[in-house]
């Protein structure tokens, strides 16, 4: 028999996905009847069935499922959502429901609302634990930022994650090769807007080189704090002349650009800097 960890994650992210496949129920639905479900995934395009088989494509779970479609899912390599992951397809029409993004002005679902937790004193808005591993820079440059814009680190997390998701919604690929040159991490505890990380949960089945929710909003850390990624900045320093003179004397040796070394040398001694500071 199948388990619940089992049901969910198919690589669906929005309801043109449905298109020309053959979908089969399993169990009730709390927010549509059964012929309400079955016009809404026939106008995408798709066929619906009432029995599974080898030639159905996904399979979307309920409440109380029969024990016949979870066998034949638990012995076949079928796809499948969640109740809330089939909602997530539709914003516009399940908006309402706990977990699933309202729709944005294109009809898709909107990253930014589910950024309303973050923002400013709301308690009362659900929220869900993520241990994250961190470089000890990065993390101390997180904190950082949080610290000058008068946030929380969790604020400055999911700003970072919002970030990153509409990247990956907008079809951009991760620099997910790219690795850490800390050869220890930092476990940070962190608190994602309920909707964002339901957003998440949805990215990572469809996003190479990240498995995780935790490697997703660790590697969005690392692209806005990381040293390889972030955003360039300029900034002019008077040296003395006699370190210009060995500056020009490394790069010449090395083949390289002053500012180039100077830069990688300013960036290594300032993250020895930040490492140490965190222990």
């Amino acid at each position: 028999m199948a388990r619940g960890d089992d049901i969910g994650g198919a690589e669906v992210r929005s309801a043109a996905d449905l298109e020309d496949q053959t979908v089969v129920f399993a169990g009730r639905l709390a927010e549509v009847t059964r012929s309400e479900v079955t016009e809404l995934v026939e106008e995408c395009g798709a066929r619906v069935t009432t029995s599974i088989s080898d030639e159905s494509d996904l399979l979307v779970v309920g409440d109380e499922p029969g024990d016949e479609k979870l066998t034949f899912f638990a012995n076949h390599d079928l796809p499948s959502l969640t109740e809330a992951e089939f909602y997530a397809l539709f914003p516009e029409r399940f908006g309402h429901v706990d977990g699933v993004p309202e729709a944005s002005a294109d009809g898709g679902p909107d990253v930014d609302s589910a950024m309303e937790a973050s923002e400013g004193d709301s308690a009362d808005e659900p929220t869900l634990a993520v241990e994250i591993e961190l470089d000890p820079v990065v993390c101390q440059l997180a904190t950082i930022e949080a610290k000058r814009t008068d946030r929380t680190l969790d604020a400055v997390v999911a700003e970072s994650t919002q970030s990153l998701l509409k990247e990956v919604i907008d079809g951009e690929s991760l620099e997910a090769d790219a690795e850490e040159d800390a050869d220890e991490t930092e476990s940070v505890e962190v608190a994602l807007p309920e909707n964002l990380r339901a957003m998440v949960e949805t990215a990572v089945t469809t996003t190479e080189g990240v498995e995780s929710v935790p490697a997703f909003v660790a590697e969005a850390c690392r692209v806005d704090f990381g040293f390889d990624f972030a955003e360039k900045q300029e900034l002019s320093l008077g040296l003395p002349k006699h370190a210009v003179t060995a500056l020009k004397e490394l790069s010449d040796d090395e083949e390289r650009c002053v500012e180039d070394l100077a830069r990688d040398l300013l960036c290594d001694g300032l993250e020895d800097a930040l490492t140490a500071a965190s222990e």
